[in-house]
């Protein structure tokens, strides 16, 4: 190969370089936990998902008290509430993974499994929630429970609750400061609470 050649051949390899995405392109980000325990959470559309798991679109969420010991008890919904940090303008897919405290069969599941994952479109200065909301009796699962958040391969964001028989659920606050109505692509808006 000519000198000449060589030279062409390396200044394509270096154009492709700088053309390919990276994932790091835009910078890195982070996650910043707003509040964490259990949460009143109304719902939009669900969907049955293939691993028997139901993924609902929260509407509105109103934190109800900071506590990673959860009641084993239907219709607890418990997680946190977290915000992306990095650059403005970009949009990153994260992978948010729940873990259940043992092997679970959800009605209509293929298989049996310990966890799941979900892969949302993250944009930073969006509030979101990552949760879970115990609607049937195969759900109340006492044990530790894990949610983590990953960009790629990097974990941004780990929380443990134990669900606990027994434990008390806590009474409401009175603070609509508390209340937000989601968005996939806003920023949380409160929500006026009327008296």
């Amino acid at each position: 190969m000519t000198l000449h050649a060589a030279f062409a051949r390396l200044t394509v390899v270096a154009a492709l370089a700088l053309l390919a995405p990276s994932a790091h392109a835009a910078g890195p980000i982070s996650v910043e936990i707003v509040d964490i325990g259990i949460y009143v959470v109304n719902s939009g559309e669900s969907t049955l998902q293939p691993d028997g798991i139901v993924d609902s679109r929260v509407t509105e969420i109103c934190h109800l008290a900071t506590t990673v010991t959860i009641p084993a008890k239907l219709n607890i919904s418990f997680g946190f509430r977290y915000r992306v940090k990095g650059s403005p303008g970009t949009v990153r897919p994260l992978t948010v993974v729940k873990h259940f405290p043992v092997e679970v069969s959800p009605p209509g599941a293929p298989k049996p499994f310990s966890s799941f994952s979900r892969t949302i479109a993250a944009a930073p200065g969006v509030i979101r929630y990552a949760g879970y909301t115990m609607d049937h009796d195969w759900e109340i699962l006492p044990g530790t429970w894990v949610f983590q958040i990953f960009d790629g391969g990097r974990k941004l964001a780990e929380k443990r609750f134990t669900i606990v028989e027994g434990a008390p659920i806590p009474a409401p606050a009175n603070n609509s400061q508390n209340c937000f109505k989601m968005s996939g692509t806003l920023p949380y808006t409160p929500v006026k609470k009327s008296a």
